[in-house]
């Protein structure tokens, strides 16, 4: 049965990038660095032997699909030794009446002589070449013989090597990072999931600390550059499909940009390489849980808390504090019947939004400050604990007709104590 053996000569297939695939082929063959040379120098390399011609195909069709360009050779069978009685007829006796240089016929030339493998040249069998002096045996055994892999591969067996390079036509890239700008590459849908949570977090966290601390453009500011992440995920999960990233202009129309989110995250990526590159690792499910974790623990524990502050923040910031709704909440207050205390401290700058707020809307107060009094923030203390308030202790904290809110209660939660309401 004729046997075939896979040879590599540095040649790449089109459409691949060089030198993507011999990062590939050197990772799978587990090749040092000379070696990757030597693979990738121009000169013939064999990276099997001992096939049959299916066996060949199939370890061609692998590489292929890595960008490596083989090519699959037959290897000649090994001449039969001559019998002795054909090596004693190749020598003429000296008694035989034949001088030296007596012809010879061109079959029996042709089986003795032979072709040197660097040049070419047509000689009779010896070790040294006449034309160029090199050692043909040696040179011929140096040209075929296997590329060293690495030294365990003797270990391994003889079907090492095609094992390596099958398991490193499905080696994958790492997966780019859940935040970022770049829009070259490949997301996975574990690591869309992730991104679009972070995202969703960081957005939560970047308003509140705007709307409380700056004002509306930087806070307008912030969420369009928070934008432009979300988008990026879009982007690179739409490169996994094989789709135009033009497509995440379907998320901003109303409805069908909800359905695009959907197909985005049921549809699997290309299992090869595809116009954005090859497949990407997935990011895992720990990062994803993580994640998850994260957008959970923000929606049970800390939004309750903060959303009466957050709302009372957006009032006094956008709108001023002074607008027609903020008065209809204190249409009732009356400073005859209502009885209001401030609870605050002067490093406190909710508590100097709070005043400026009571003197805008003409509220009377009578202001406590804690900084000093440790006695009055001992008898704070424990009116909340016998009301056993799990809320938020921030200040400032209001007392209206009696009754002690604690955590910067909200405009709205401060008037519906009001007598007249």
């Amino acid at each position: 049965m004729s046997q075939f053996k896979i040879v590599f000569r540095g040649r790449t297939l089109p459409g691949h990038d060089r030198e993507l695939a011999r990062r590939r082929l050197v990772a799978a063959l587990g090749a040092g660095p000379d070696v990757a040379d030597r693979l990738f120098s121009g000169a013939k390399a064999t990276l099997k032997a001992g096939l049959d011609a299916e066996q060949a195909e199939h370890y061609r069709t692998k590489l292929a699909g890595i960008g490596i360009d083989v090519e699959v050779e037959p290897i000649a069978p090994k001449p039969a030794p001559a019998p002795p009685e054909a090596l004693a007829t190749s020598v003429t006796p000296r008694g035989s009446g034949q001088g030296r240089d007596a012809p010879v016929a061109p079959e029996a030339a042709a089986e003795q002589s032979m072709t040197c493998p660097k040049c070419g040249h047509r000689q009779p069998p010896r070790t040294l070449c006449l034309a160029c002096g090199v050692d043909m045996p040696r040179f011929a055994a140096l040209r075929d013989q296997p590329v060293a892999i690495a030294p365990m591969q003797e270990a391994l067996g003889r079907d090492a090597v095609a094992s390596a390079i099958l398991a490193g036509a499905d080696q994958r890239e790492p997966s780019p990072p859940l935040l970022g700008f770049s829009l070259g590459g490949r997301m996975g849908r574990l690591g869309y999931v992730a991104g679009f949570l972070l995202l969703s977090c960081l957005s939560f966290w970047g308003v509140m600390l705007a709307v409380t601390y700056t004002n509306a453009f930087i806070a307008g500011v912030l969420l369009i550059t928070l934008i432009v992440p979300y988008l990026r995920l879009l982007v690179l999960r739409c490169h996994d499909l094989d789709w135009s990233g033009w497509w995440v202009v379907l998320s901003l129309v109303p409805i069908v940009g909800m359905v695009f989110s959907l197909v985005l995250l049921a549809v699997r990526g290309t299992p090869d390489d595809n116009r954005f590159g090859p497949p990407v690792e997935s990011v895992g499910w720990g990062k994803l849980l993580a994640c998850l974790g994260a957008y959970i623990g923000l929606g049970v524990f800390v939004l309750p808390l903060t959303q009466d502050r957050m709302r009372t923040d957006f009032e006094y910031r956008f709108g001023n504090g002074a607008d027609a709704g903020s008065r209809a909440l204190v249409g009732n207050y009356s400073p005859a019947r209502d009885e209001i205390f401030l609870f605050t401290r002067d490093d406190c700058a909710p508590c100097d939004r709070r005043r400026s707020e009571f003197d805008r809307l003409g509220i009377r107060y009578v202001e406590l400050s804690l900084e000093n009094d440790d006695e009055l923030a001992r008898l704070l203390a424990s009116r909340l604990d016998l009301a056993e308030h799990r809320g938020s202790r921030a200040l400032p904290m209001v007392e209206v007709n009696g009754t002690l809110l604690a955590g910067d209660p909200s405009l709205g939660i401060i008037s519906s104590h009001f007598d007249g309401r």
